[in-house]
């Protein structure tokens, strides 16, 4: 799902903005895109090692509880989702269905797994705002695997080359994406703060 998936690297992208210091977060939640068709957004902690706190009301409260709880980054996540009776290409024409993407905030504390479960929000949501959106916390054990790297050219760098692939993947194929790849290569290069607001 589109929207399921921009949510994802919304949170992610500002998350990491806010914990990164002197990011204000501001109407963030209240006018992004990514949310416009949400009517709620809330965030529930695993049940043991976080205190008296047990949920957050949106990405908001979200991003500040990650702050006290010592988070150093957020960090997207892909993986399949397990005893799936439909193949991707079938299960993902529903809400839910298909591989899995998830957030994983990494702490000195305790990393956890943020996997979103969209529902239909029900009679009294307005009908432009159809979906109520559940992220459960999972707690790892141990820190996050992998690199560590925080510098910003290099990531860029990397996203550049694999944007360039992918177009070039794209043209040779005839698959119809190569504008979308050629699209994304020059939105890196905006200086825009937020060209996807």
């Amino acid at each position: 799902m589109l929207s399921s998936l921009s949510q994802l690297i919304a949170l992610t992208a500002h998350g990491n903005a806010y914990l990164a210091g002197g990011y204000e977060t501001g109407d963030f939640y209240a006018n992004h895109s990514a949310f416009q068709y949400c009517d709620e957004v809330m965030f529930v902690l695993p049940n043991e090692g976080f205190g008296t706190v047990q949920e957050c009301a949106d990405p908001i409260e979200w991003f500040r509880f990650l702050k006290s709880f010592n988070c150093r980054r957020l960090a997207l996540g892909h993986t399949a989702r397990p005893k799936s009776e439909l193949p991707d290409h079938i299960s993902a024409a529903f809400v839910g269905g298909g591989s899995v993407s998830y957030i994983l905030s990494d702490s000195h504390k305790q990393s956890i797994y943020w996997f979103g479960q969209w529902q239909p929000a029900g009679v009294d949501s307005s009908a432009s705002r159809p979906w109520r959106v559940t992220y459960k916390g999972v707690a790892a054990k141990g820190e996050l695997t992998g690199s560590t790297s925080r510098d910003l050219a290099v990531g860029k760098a990397r996203l550049r080359s694999i944007l360039a692939e992918a177009e070039a993947f794209a043209v040779t194929h005839r698959t119809g994406f190569a504008t979308n790849f050629r699209k994304a290569s020059e939105m890196l290069e905006c200086q825009d703060s937020d060209p996807f607001a």
